[in-house]
């Protein structure tokens, strides 16, 4: 019975020791002294933005445990201040922060402080709504400027257009291109910001700071944007301000790409623009015309067109084994050298095949004018019996119907220009302007950056949304048949093969190193074409 007492009595005393225990968790043990607590005290310093929290060091203390109220984060520091930045780390309302001091070079004699405490407490205000928007749409300089009345103690606004992509800004003021937006009534409204709740001017010795919250969404403003001619013009849009599918038409002028297509603009387009600006490779002489009389273009480009439709051009192949006809049997180049006694020369025609005068294959290079031209120098002073076809076909595109036949003279074969009569007179509207450089062969880059939407999706069914504009709106009924977009399959009624090549103007190297005529397009083919381009 008294065993059962001892065991009895023992099992009570470990339960109230351990509960002792539990209760001076954080107390010292025997032998150790618990460090003193940290008087903490809180300032505003206004200059900087920052609540600068500190403390007196503890004695016998090398480093510093915190806590942020709503924040379970603990913190270590060796230093006795702290500066909480910026202000939006606190929401209105009260808040505090606890320091415990700690050593942990001699934790064996002192043991970790009580928690010191701070109370402060953050009032929260929101900025004023921006007011008196204004839009001001500047036709000479092609600009639309919103501005509105600066709200007190914001250091930053958001802007959005049409509810569309909220755009930080730094002054009440905006400015962006008239053809940034298409034509018709559009939305504006800004919102004031305050850097990281930035504070207002308080004392810096309170214990209390005011929290600036961004303002609300202004009123929405609305402004139009009109799409009326210029002056003495078809057009709407200054040259200098081209763009990516913008509408050229047959007086030079350009129709933005966004406006409403009339049968009369319609009628009067005969490219697309498809390449803004002077390419940085592009070393033409725009102030040389490449026909006598023809378009000349200066020296300022301000961007590249290409044309509606492919050049029409009738191949004739008169020989025994019958008569042939063939719309994409045109020829880069075709050489009529004949020897002394009558015969074809095949020497001479292998030799001037590897003569061509284009600048050598590359996806940058630009210089389509300057390789047409030195081909006419070269054809003009040097090689009368060299032929360039789908030089030809391109420059006179829009003024004369091009054909081309095959046939023996004697012994030898020949090629020769020939009348196709009113067959392609579908194509003399599409005449090039006179102030610009007039159609010519583009280079592979010209033609890869015509060409290219067959690599990017998006391009591609952007400019053939554009090509289908002019196709299904204009009454050039025998026309119509003709616009499509570089890329798109050519039905052929003389093959089954609907893939054709397009000609350019550059060269590139075959295998024994001799430079020949470079073609864009399918490998797979029957037959090539011409898609000329301007600059303007």
């Amino acid at each position: 019975m008294k065993t059962r007492f001892f065991y009895l009595a023992m099992c009570i005393f470990a339960v109230l020791f351990l509960m002792t225990a539990c209760d001076k968790e954080d107390q010292p043990s025997i032998g150790q002294t618990q460090l003193a607590a940290p008087v903490v005290t809180v300032k505003i310093d206004v200059h900087a933005k920052t609540i600068v929290v500190s403390w007196q060091a503890v004695e016998n203390a090398d480093n510093y445990h915190y806590k942020i109220s709503g924040d379970e984060t603990l913190y270590k520091t060796g230093e006795t201040r702290l500066e909480l930045q910026p202000y939006s780390k606190f929401e209105g309302g009260s808040h505090s922060i606890t320091v415990q001091a700690v050593s942990n070079a001699q934790p064996d004699l002192f043991s970790p402080s009580e928690w010191g405490k701070a109370d402060f407490t953050v009032e929260s205000t929101k900025l004023q709504a921006p007011e008196a928007l204004n839009a001001d749409v500047n036709k000479e300089s092609c600009t639309v400027t919103v501005t509105w009345a600066p709200v007190a103690n914001a250091v930053s606004y958001l802007y959005k257009i049409d509810d569309g992509e909220e755009v930080p800004v730094d002054e009440p003021e905006i400015s962006f291109s008239l053809f940034d937006y298409a034509p018709g009534e559009h939305s504006v409204s800004v919102k004031a910001l305050a850097e990281g709740d930035a504070p207002t001017g308080r004392s810096a010795s309170v214990k209390a700071v005011t929290a600036v919250a961004s303002s609300d969404w202004s009123e929405v403003y609305t402004f139009t944007i009109t799409d009326e001619p210029l002056p003495g013009m078809l057009g709407n849009k200054p040259l200098d301000h081209a763009r990516l599918g913008d509408f050229y038409l047959n007086d030079g002028s350009l129709l933005r790409g966004d406006s409403e297509l009339s049968k009369e603009l319609a009628d009067a387009c005969i490219g697309i623009v498809f390449y803004a600006g002077r390419h940085e490779t592009d070393r033409s002489d725009y102030t040389q015309p490449l026909t006598e009389g023809g378009p000349v273009l200066g020296s300022t480009v301000h961007g590249y067109v290409v044309s509606l439709t492919h050049v029409p051009n009738q191949t004739n192949f008169d020989n025994p084994g019958g008569y042939g006809v063939n719309e994409f049997g045109i020829k880069s180049r075709m050489c009529n050298a004949v020897t002394d006694d009558g015969n074809t020369d095949v020497d001479t025609r292998t030799e001037h095949r590897y003569t061509h005068m284009g600048t050598i294959d590359s996806e940058e290079d630009f210089n389509g004018y300057y390789n047409c031209m030195a081909m006419l120098k070269h054809e003009a002073t040097r090689r009368p019996c060299c032929l360039h076809p789908a030089l030809e076909a391109a420059i006179n595109y829009g003024k004369k119907n091009c054909g081309w036949e095959q046939s023996l003279d004697g012994s030898a074969w020949v090629w020769t220009r020939i009348e196709v009569g009113d067959i392609y007179n579908w194509q003399l509207s599409l005449a090039a302007p006179q102030n610009s450089s007039g159609w010519f062969l583009p280079s592979y880059g010209q033609m890869s950056c015509v060409g290219v939407p067959r690599f990017e999706p998006a391009k591609s069914r952007f400019m053939e949304g554009q090509f289908e504009k002019v196709k299904n709106t204009t009454t050039r009924e025998e026309l119509k048949e003709h616009i499509r977009v570089v890329g798109e399959d050519i039905p052929n009624e003389y093959d089954d093969f609907d893939r054709r090549y397009l000609h350019t103007s550059s060269d590139k190297v075959d295998n024994n190193g001799n430079p020949i005529p470079r073609y864009f397009g399918y490998t797979n083919t029957a037959g090539y074409y011409v898609r000329p381009v301007l600059a303007f």
